[in-house]
């Protein structure tokens, strides 16, 4: 078509597809299904932009043109911006063609049927500040009855793309609102199928046109005033019958289209199309199309495929999916004008119900750059009946439709360029948490909703606490980073509308809805902590102390959240380190993040979760005076008290430290340049039972060292050692030493540990020998202390090789050599006397010693308790040389672990082995010296 100088973005094109169909036809338009990829469930990010200032309406008159028969242009009073010239071009038949040429080329296979050029002055990509109205008359046109069930009109633009208009049909009549340039085709596709079916029936019931991918419904309520269209995505399974029949209809129509040139040429000559005879080939073409359609026995087939299709499902499930939606809409519709009492859009609004959202979501709001805002809900799960509970997806529908009408709601009192999105998501959660109670328990009609757990599951994110109230991203004084895109942004706002909630019933319980959105009304793009300080009257000190109250309040909820997220971490989108999960981390920097929360799991300093354990937790000295609004709240079921130095744990096995902290950062509580930027933290210690040695007794005395000082202790956390001494004659004496002895050597009379009495050296007295434990302490102000675990932890193994010496009957003397293990392993106690005699299995008696008990010696006298025993009557005085061998290992990949207990006189030696093959326990010189207490100046009284 020649166009000059004159460009496409100066015109409107108006394209009206028909889909060919027979009457009574089952799908029409299969041949199209390329002209719907600008589906609303899939919305291209240039159709999501938003424009920067209210939808303007200028002076414009009324006015009404009828370019033609069956096609009329309007628009009311102050519709446009103002009076515009209108210059409508009806396209001839060369032009058609043309037409038609460009859509084989795109692999439509389409008929053109009819296209007109409207220029209003606009340049292609300009809009109208409000819209006009054009109206078909299909009778009019010349389209017969049985085809109007296909009729699309489409939008063509500079670029070629096609967009598909919204339509309402009545009777023949049929509306197209538009805003926008472009240019018009008006084709005719294919679809022949024969025979009534099933979408005949639907068709005419719901009063509207079907498309084989989706279609348009008018909703109205119980006056008859229309208020939605909602328009129907096909089921996949329809949608892949109708492609197949798609790739049949090709060569139809092209042999269709080659047999009407023919006929007309027959009839009429070459100069058929001089003679105006287009109008008879395209009937021409559509009858031989029938013809072939029903000779096509693959055709037929498919044919007969979706109308037992239609008739098992479409007939029955998705009309009645359709029927609940507009159901549920005029429902929700009622309820947030009636019951909620916010304003409505005045407009017919475009709702979807979509087969399958690309996003995941249950429905999306969108403020299109292109007229009013519309809503897109998923249906895949009421469709999806086999692995849904129908009734619990309906409900979840029902939800799901008041929250998005909110926020078309929302756009009533401000447009979204102006909004804030984070609180509008907020405020619909609120209203979809109300909507839950008023359906389920105040409405009582038809609709009631019967399943209310886990229809809220959008407010359990609390991760998202984690980002500022008023933005999507945060750095925190670990280097972590984080930031919510897309999608994912709705997720994040949902959980922080209970905290919303909480500042309004606690400041102004009276206000409603509308009240609140009628004061975000005043506002452009306002942050949310300034919404909540204007909207209820409060200052940053009140929202700050607000939010601490809320988190206290929450903090078990926090604490479940971080436990599960934990255990989802794997395979959830967000980032779970928004609950923090390191291990064994002993130092946490946090900086200035306003209204954030954060948890933070405490993992102790051990790689043995049966060690038993206690955690401190310090702040930094400055704490208070760098980040003042900051505080931490341990959570988790591990109880934690308060102690001079911070927050310390309960006694508890490593595995079982469930320690969580949730730092909580309120409103910046600084003013001036450098407000916020503080820098500060905590420290994590883990208190550990120390480890000490054996202690031995000489001289009279019972001799050990105090532990060497802990990390904790080295950082000035620690106060002192209890220490407990119990004697084998019953004595158990304790001991609290400062931490200023640390490493230092204590020595306590025997006479005052034991019933050994002074000058007692009888032969016949029973040597004493003492057990040593040890732990550190806390000492609090009021002189209470805190005790950390005790190193006799590790005496199971000595008590159990009492018991089992008391059971084999060994014997003491002078000297004793005791030995017990916990394996079935053989292992083997050996002792070189002074004579050079060596006393083991195979030498049990010599130089003075007897070996009176071998245990696991035998494969068949095995036992996980075993105990070998030495002792010596009257020892020889001189040199003794003790070790241990593994003869028989039988714990496979492990070694052994072992305790030796060395018993000279009245003094006393313990040593705790491991061992695979041989080791070392020690060389003495048999003999005697007197002593007198060590340490006392380390006594803490």
């Amino acid at each position: 078509m020649e166009r000059g100088k004159r460009t496409f973005r100066t015109l409107i094109a108006l394209v009206l597809i028909l889909a060919l169909a027979v009457t009574g036809l089952g799908y029409p338009g299969f041949m199209i299904p390329l002209l719907m990829k600008k589906a609303k469930n899939n919305v291209p990010d240039e159709a999501k932009t938003v424009v920067t200032a209210d939808d303007v309406r200028g002076n414009s008159r009324a006015f009404t043109l009828e370019p033609c028969d069956g096609f009329t242009i309007s628009a009311e009073a102050n519709a446009l911006d103002r009076d515009r010239e209108w210059n409508v071009e009806r396209l001839d038949g060369d032009q058609i063609n043309e037409l038609q040429t460009a859509m084989y080329d795109t692999d439509y296979h389409v008929m053109v049927y009819d296209a007109w050029e409207v220029d209003a002055g606009l340049e292609d990509n300009e809009m109208f500040p409000g819209q006009y109205k054009m109206e078909f008359d299909l009778e009019e046109l010349g389209i017969p009855e049985d085809l109007w069930d296909g009729v699309f009109f489409i939008r063509r633009d500079d670029s070629g793309k096609l967009y598909e208009y919204c339509t309402q049909r009545t009777g023949s009549k049929v509306t197209v609102m538009s805003r926008q340039n472009s240019i018009i085709e008006c084709v005719i596709a294919f679809s022949l199928l024969v025979g009534p079916s099933v979408d005949t029936i639907v068709a005419a019931k719901s009063g509207v046109s079907f498309s084989y991918k989706s279609t348009y419904i008018p909703v109205k309520d119980d006056q008859g005033n229309h208020l939605f269209n909602l328009k129907v995505t096909r089921h996949q399974l329809i949608i892949a019958i109708c492609e197949q029949m798609k790739l049949l209809e090709a060569p139809i129509l092209e042999s269709a289209y080659a047999a009407s040139v023919r006929e007309m040429k027959r009839l009429y000559g070459d100069t058929w199309k001089e003679q105006g005879k287009e109008k008879e080939r395209q009937e021409a073409e559509l009858d031989y199309a029938r013809m072939k359609a029903k000779n096509s026995p693959d055709y037929m087939a498919l044919k007969n495929d979706l109308d037992k299709y239609l008739k098992e499902y479409l007939y029955g499930e998705e009309l009645e999916v359709i029927e609940s939606t507009k159901k549920y809409m005029i429902m929700a519709r009622s309820y947030l004008m009636n019951v909620v009492g916010v304003q409505m859009p005045d407009y017919v609004m475009d709702v979807e119900l979509s087969g399958k959202m690309t996003s995941g979501a249950a429905g999306v709001t969108i403020s299109p750059f292109i007229g009013h805002p519309y809503c897109v809900f998923d249906a895949s799960k009421i469709w999806d009946s086999e692995s849904t509970d129908i009734h619990e997806a309906y409900d979840q529908l029902l939800l799901t439709i008041v929250h998005e009408f909110m926020h078309a709601s929302q756009r009533t009192y401000l447009y979204e360029s102006l909004a804030n999105f984070k609180f509008d998501e907020a405020i619909a959660q609120l209203v979809e948490q109300d909507a839950l109670a008023y359906f389920s328990s105040t409405y009582d009609g038809e609709g009631k909703i019967t399943h209310t757990q886990g229809m809220l599951k959008n407010l359990d994110a609390l991760e998202f606490y984690a980002l500022p109230l008023d933005s999507f991203d945060v750095t925190f004084g670990d280097g972590y980073s984080h930031t919510v895109k897309g999608d994912k942004q709705a997720d994040a706002s949902y959980p922080i509308a209970p905290f919303i909630r909480y500042v309004w019933q606690k400041h102004k319980p009276d206000m409603t809805y509308d009240d609140i959105m009628n004061k975000y009304k005043g506002y452009t793009r306002p942050a949310i902590t300034t919404l909540l300080k204007e909207i209820f009257g409060i200052s940053e000190a009140e929202l700050t102390e607000d939010y601490f109250e809320f988190m206290k309040v929450n903090q078990l909820n926090m604490y479940n959240r971080a436990v599960k997220n934990q255990a989802e971490r794997k395979t959830r989108y967000y980032n779970p380190s928004l609950f923090c999960y390191s291990n064994k981390i002993s130092r946490v920097d946090l900086t200035n993040n306003n209204y954030t929360t954060r948890v933070r799991h405490l993992y102790p300093e051990s790689d043995d979760g049966d060690e038993i354990v206690r955690m401190l937790v310090v702040q930094d000295e400055k704490f208070e005076e760098m980040l003042p609004d900051t505080k931490l709240i341990p959570v988790g079921s591990t109880k934690v008290t308060n102690c001079k130095y911070g927050a310390v744990t309960e006694l508890k096995r490593s595995g079982d430290m469930d320690f969580w902290m949730m730092e909580v950062d309120g409103g910046s509580a600084r003013d001036g340049w450098f407000s916020g930027t503080g820098k500060s933290g905590y420290t994590v210690y883990t208190m550990r039972a120390p480890s000490i040695g054996a202690g031995t007794v000489e001289d009279g005395l019972f001799k050990f060292n105090l532990p060497e000082k802990s990390r904790m202790a080295e950082a000035g956390y620690i106060d002192g050692y209890r220490v407990t001494i119990k004697s084998s004659d019953g004595v158990e004496t304790v001991r609290y030493y400062k931490i200023d002895g640390a490493g230092e050597e204590i020595g306590l009379r025997i006479t005052r540990i034991s019933n050994v009495k002074a000058g007692d050296n009888s032969e016949d007295a029973e040597p004493v020998s003492f057990t040593l434990s040890v732990c550190e302490y806390i000492r609090e102000p009021d002189g209470r202390r805190i005790f950390g675990p005790d190193s006799d932890g590790a005496r199971t193994m000595e008590q159990n090789m009492d018991d089992m010496l008391n059971q084999m009957g060994a014997l003491t003397g002078k000297i004793t050599i005791s030995m017990g293990w916990g394996t079935e392993d053989d292992l083997d106690l050996h002792c070189t006397t002074p004579s050079g005699s060596e006393i083991y299995y195979g030498n049990k008696d010599t130089g003075g010693g007897h070996l009176d008990v071998d245990m696991n010696a035998h494969s068949d006298e095995l036992s996980t308790n075993p105990v070998e025993n030495i002792y010596f009557e009257n020892p020889d005085p001189g040199d003794y040389h003790i070790w241990v061998d593994n003869y028989c290992d039988r714990t496979e990949g492990g070694d052994s672990a072992a305790i030796v207990r060395v018993t000279i006189g009245d003094q006393q030696f313990i040593y705790r082995l491991t061992l695979g093959g041989s080791a070392e326990v020690m060389r003495f010189t048999y003999g005697e010296d007197e002593t007198v207490e060590i340490g006392d100046e380390y006594l803490d009284h």
